[in-house]
């Protein structure tokens, strides 16, 4: 039967056999998604950024795969086929997050004339000198006369984990930081009274101390390891102020005093994560409570590197960032990083401070410390993760959850879990579409409070004995969500142990099956929607644990065992082949 394709105006009609309409329709979907002319916007603060990397990037006109930049006055216009605007969008994204911009206000007689009469002999020698452009800005309407600042923020070393999470050591100023959330040292009563805390509520305004006052009048004080969090506001150049207890230090109780900090910097991170920051910046937390220098920075980092590997595929940051503006501070947390995290990241010099973010960064990625975490990718690309943790933290695009046949969510760990964590919708939004069904099936729904786009509720059969058609029916709950979730375009799901608890299957068969399955969909498949297939295992389940791990090393037998040493960054000479790694 042949197959014919049609265009009408802002369509394109597929009509044949339906197998043959699926794939062609699929494949142009994506060539069309992919290849299709689009614009982008950035916006920009301010003109004078504009300005300044109008000047200092050059290259930034013409990005790579054909994307055309334009400046705005206050913005930054990318044109080009959808894959490589999104890709260049990343880089002026990350290029604008590290500029740091600022004004102030010049209330004197007579500055703004005799500043415009000299404008290009003061602007030249201020760049000279620092590096900064400094524009002044006509605001008639409010009738005051400006100054704007732009600078570059300078890390002083860098390490990018496994995961893809930089960490940055900087010496800066936290009040003119640019991240999504800085990391506030309070006191129990939010009483921002002294040090960074006064410095930040000043820069943040009035409204701030208010704000907390009124957390406290509503909680009470807080105790070591608290965290609240507010809007940042007026000055500042972060969007959220994470207001963290850090604990005084006991000289007779070092290990409490210890495990406290640990938990506040952990606290804090977590708030980070639930109002959706990719980055976030911490000071010296309780260094100015009893702790010794050095001790309290390798406590800070230890705690950072837990959190890290604790999450290790699911981490939600791109940066993390150790920020203080003295020289010793900024030097001991470098030597906590490279303590914690090792000694293979960047120095970055002060002569160039402004790295070059066209080209791939060179920054060494660190194996995870987890023994039990395996990792192999498929030589179509295809990355498969075996991993312990909770099934409803998941993060991946899809989560395949396991119910019984009257669908039923409270029931069973995996589902239970899950419903408990999505909230009580997400059991309407299944007996919206059945209330029952058969061994095999698929019931998809949006994934409520969930951390996933969807979930796939698969009932899933007891285990036979290898008499009936048990194993057949697993199988094909494995092949339908793999499809479902490349036909939906989703890039990353999650599966469970199924079967392996009150259903009864063997450990070791689950696993066989589920890994010939995904390289089966791997070898096989059309497009290339998905991305990552992961498989979670219930943390205190060692025995499934050790049956997974093994069988995975079966199914990759070059896989060897994971270190904590580092990889060389990649040599783009070597031809691309079949990557195995734990």
């Amino acid at each position: 039967m042949r197959t014919q394709i049609i265009t009408r105006q802002q369509q394109v009609v597929v009509s044949g056999h339906k197998d043959i309409v699926d794939k062609v329709s699929s494949e142009l979907d994506d060539f069309l998604t992919q290849k299709a002319h689009v614009e982008e916007l950035v916006a920009v603060e301010a003109n004078v950024i504009i300005e300044y990397l109008n000047s200092q990037t050059p290259w930034l006109k013409k990005l790579e795969g054909g994307v055309d930049v334009s400046f705005g006055k206050e913005d930054i216009i990318l044109s080009g086929c959808r894959a490589a605007v999104i890709d260049g969008k990343t880089i002026v994204t990350d290029l604008l997050s590290s500029v740091f911009f600022d004004s102030f206000k010049v209330t004197r007689p007579g500055v703004k004339k005799f500043f415009q009469e000299k404008e290009s002999m003061y602007a030249a020698l201020i760049k000279s000198d620092t590096g900064c452009l400094v524009q002044l800005v006509d605001n008639s309407k409010e009738e005051q006369e400006d100054f704007a600042l732009v600078q570059v923020q300078k890390p002083i070393y860098k390490i990018q984990t496994t995961d893809g999470v930089e960490i940055v050591v900087s010496k800066a100023d936290l009040c003119s930081y640019s991240v999504d959330a800085i990391v506030n040292p309070s006191s129990d009563d939010l009483k921002h009274d002294g040090g960074l805390g006064l410095a930040l509520s000043t820069a943040a305004g009035p409204q701030l101390q208010a704000v907390c006052d009124k957390i406290i009048n509503l909680k009470g004080k807080l105790r070591p390891g608290d965290c609240v969090i507010t809007d940042a506001g007026g000055m500042l150049c972060c969007k959220k102020l994470i207001h963290a207890v850090g604990p005084v230090f006991d000289q007779s109780k070092p290990k409490k005093a210890e495990a406290q900090l640990k938990r506040t910097v952990k606290e804090s991170l977590e708030f980070a994560e639930k109002c959706g920051c990719v980055s976030v910046a911490l000071p010296a937390i309780s260094r100015s409570l009893g702790f010794p220098l050095n001790l309290c920075l390798v406590t800070i980092v230890k705690a950072l590197k837990e959190y890290c590997d604790e999450r290790c595929d699911d981490n939600p940051f791109k940066k993390i960032h150790l920020v203080d503006n003295e020289d010793n501070v900024t030097l001991g947390m470098e030597a906590a990083v490279k303590q914690e995290f090792g000694n293979y990241g960047v120095s970055v010099s002060p002569q160039n401070p402004f790295p070059k973010v066209s080209q791939k960064s060179q920054l060494v990625k660190l194996a995870p410390s987890d023994p039990s975490l395996c990792k192999a990718q498929t030589k179509e690309g295809l990355n498969i993760v075996l991993k312990k943790g909770n099934i409803e933290a998941s993060k991946t695009e899809v989560i395949v959850n396991t119910v019984a046949e009257d669908l039923i969510l409270n029931k069973g760990a995996v589902s239970n879990a899950i419903f408990s964590a999505a909230g009580p919708k997400l059991q309407q939004l299944v007996h919206n579409q059945k209330t029952g069904g058969t061994p095999g099936e698929i019931v998809v729904t949006d994934s409520c409070k969930l951390k996933s786009k969807k979930v796939f509720h698969a009932i899933a059969p007891s285990w036979d004995n290898g008499q009936g058609a048990a194993e057949k029916t697993l199988t094909g709950i494995f092949k339908d969500c793999l499809d479902l979730a490349e036909k939906a375009c989703l890039t990353s799901i999650t599966f469970p142990a199924v079967g392996t608890g009150n259903l009864g299957f063997p450990k070791d068969l689950v696993v066989s099956l589920m890994m010939d399955k995904i390289l089966e969909f791997s070898s096989q498949r059309q497009s290339k929607h998905l991305k990552k297939v992961a498989v979670v295992l219930y943390p205190g389940d060692t025995q499934t644990i050790k049956v997974f791990t093994d069988e995975f090393k079966k199914k990759f037998p070059s896989a060897t065992a994971p270190s904590v040493t580092a990889s060389a960054p990649a040599d783009s000479s070597q031809s691309a082949g079949r990557q195995v790694f734990l």
